[in-house]
């Protein structure tokens, strides 16, 4: 088994931005068979009086979307990483009707899991009036430009109810195509900083008996079972040095602002517009997310307003020993754990 590698990687998930910003192969448009057997599960799942969290695949059949939510899922383990399915009317549908829909299309790609110490399975990205300096604070919460993290999930999944007023754009690249800009570059000691790992913040998610941060680095970078995976999270790793007061190495601070370089080229990023009804699925080993800042419309309403969901993919990779582990003895391939 390789530890670590610095040789370029040429797999489908290792994509360039500039090539696929205008071509649409990465996009599923809904027809109206898919919608017609779509309101029908919907209707079959509130005629049964299922909670969301008891629909199963096999309760949201959808026989025109089966082979299609198949390539997704093969598509974000395999192939690029990034799907977006467009076409919901979740202005007709409503909160809570929107997101069985969106319950139900999910668990045909992968297990819902925990994003918070709440165990809250389906969380709502809105501007919440919380300020970005925060540690606490998620950025999520915010109006704030996010930069380009992974999420602690095999796969992180995008409702869009309401779009912004202005910008929120949804930003992404490879993560693969970022290493290897690192690798071509001859800098293997950025790519080591990523392998040798950050201390990372836990930011009050984790349970009463575990530290505040982590009490050894963890990687970002892994390479496992012929699997190159890279989980970068900079926010936390930077919460983590304001917490403790332990500044990174030099090497560790140039290696996240090369990412930051890297990632904001127009070279390597893609921008996704969301319209209300879209749903965007990430692989968070192989593809990085960010958002633009945004203003909202005054009405409460018409507020920028997204569902997310963090899923176990049905056919994930294993990842190595240490390179999942964040809140005490869990596992992010689980989420982060529903303390009590």
């Amino acid at each position: 088994m390789k530890n670590r590698m610095y040789e370029p990687i040429n797999e489908p998930c290792a994509w360039l931005g500039s090539e696929l910003q205008d071509e649409k192969s990465w996009l599923t448009q809904l027809t109206s068979r898919n919608l017609e057997e779509i309101e029908a599960a919907l209707q079959n799942v509130k005629a049964r009086n299922l909670k969301m969290e008891e629909i199963s695949p096999s309760d949201f059949a959808i026989p025109s979307l089966e082979s299609t939510l198949k390539h997704i899922g093969e598509d974000l383990e395999n192939g690029r990483g990034f799907s977006l399915i467009r076409g919901l009317p979740v202005q007709r549908w409503g909160t809570e009707d929107s997101a069985l829909v969106y319950w139900g299309l999910s668990t045909h790609i992968g297990t819902p899991v925990s994003q918070n110490h709440k165990g809250d399975l389906l969380v709502p990205v809105r501007d919440a009036g919380l300020s970005a300096s925060d540690l606490n604070v998620r950025g999520p919460q915010t109006s704030a430009k996010l930069y380009y993290h992974s999420d602690f999930a095999d796969i992180v999944g995008l409702l869009c109810m309401h779009p912004a007023k202005e910008g929120g754009v949804s930003r992404i690249c490879s993560s693969i195509s970022i290493y290897n800009a690192l690798a071509e570059s001859g800098r293997t000691d950025l790519i080591d900083a990523f392998y040798d790992g950050y201390y990372f913040d836990r930011k009050g998610e984790q349970a009463p008996d575990v530290a505040a941060v982590s009490d050894h680095p963890i990687p970002m970078l892994s390479w496992h079972d012929d699997r190159l995976s890279f989980r970068y999270v900079p926010g936390w790793a930077e919460s983590a040095v304001k917490r403790t007061g332990k500044a990174w190495r030099q090497v560790q601070r140039e290696a996240i602002d090369e990412v930051n370089r890297l990632s904001n080229l127009p070279l390597f990023y893609l921008d996704m517009n969301f319209q209300p009804g879209d749903i965007q699925f990430l692989n968070n080993y192989c593809v990085l997310h960010s958002r633009t800042a945004f203003v909202d419309f005054p009405e409460p309403e018409r507020k920028r307003f997204l569902q997310r969901i963090w899923l176990r993919a049905h056919r994930g990779r294993d990842l190595a020993n240490d390179f999942d582990h964040l809140f005490g003895t869990a596992s992010t391939r689980d989420g982060i754990p529903a303390h009590q």
